[in-house]
């Protein structure tokens, strides 16, 4: 937050923001170098704890560039589910889900059709009470590899309707683009997340700061 009389009161701004954003839902585009160790805890973070119950989709477009998280409750089909997007250059990439024996989609379109069956069948499993806010979580490990393969518009449609289910199931998105934050990608994608989170390692810890794309509301740096 910047500094000044009003830091109090920007603080405040912050965190009744946060709070919002997890009650409705919201999508978040994870940003920074410096190795994938940082991106790899700011992933973590976002896909919760396990002193409740979180059903978490990983949407993995990349094994060689992108964060591969450690998940808790993998062996529970309604507690995680993977769609798998191996992508190698525009004419040979393919992709898979973990949980069929199909012919493996090859399009943005099919992975996104993925993740919205495994977001519902997410909320299927809640039963008659439904999903909780922040129950759902989602990531996708690598916008980077997703721009390299399909181009700008493709991804730029696939993010939208992935983050619409997203909040449409009060849901955390996350989406790691491993660039800065005043990088062209990371500029142009800005618009279609509710936030930006800058991550950086130090000698010490890892480092995280907000960026709220629709409010002019920056947090200082935190450790992760």
């Amino acid at each position: 937050m910047s500094q000044g009389d009003n830091g109090g009161s920007e603080q405040v701004q912050f965190t009744n923001r946060l709070v919002e954003l997890k009650r409705r839902g919201c999508n978040l585009l994870v940003v920074g170098w410096g190795g994938g160790g940082a991106q790899s805890d700011a992933c973590r973070r976002l896909f919760g704890q396990s002193d409740r119950i979180r059903r978490r989709l990983l949407v993995l477009t990349s094994d060689r560039e992108g964060v591969i998280p450690r998940i808790p409750d993998r062996e529970s089909p309604t507690r995680y589910r993977l769609v798998e997007h191996s992508v190698r250059t525009r004419s040979t990439a393919t992709a898979s889900v973990s949980t069929t024996g199909r012919q493996p989609p090859v399009t943005l379109h099919d992975i996104g059709r993925k993740a919205h069956d495994a977001i519902d069948e997410f909320e299927d499993a809640s039963g008659c009470d439904g999903v909780d806010p922040g129950e759902i979580r989602v990531c996708v490990n690598s916008v980077s590899t997703l721009f390299d393969v399909h181009g700008e518009l493709a991804v730029e449609r696939f993010l939208t309707a992935l983050c619409d289910r997203v909040v449409a199931a009060r849901g955390m998105g996350h989406y790691h683009l491993h660039a800065t934050r005043d990088s062209a990608e990371a500029l142009r994608l800005a618009p279609l997340f509710d936030a930006t989170i800058e991550v950086r390692p130090t000698l010490e810890s890892v480092e995280h700061r907000w960026h709220f794309n629709d409010e002019e509301i920056t947090s200082e740096w935190h450790r992760l």
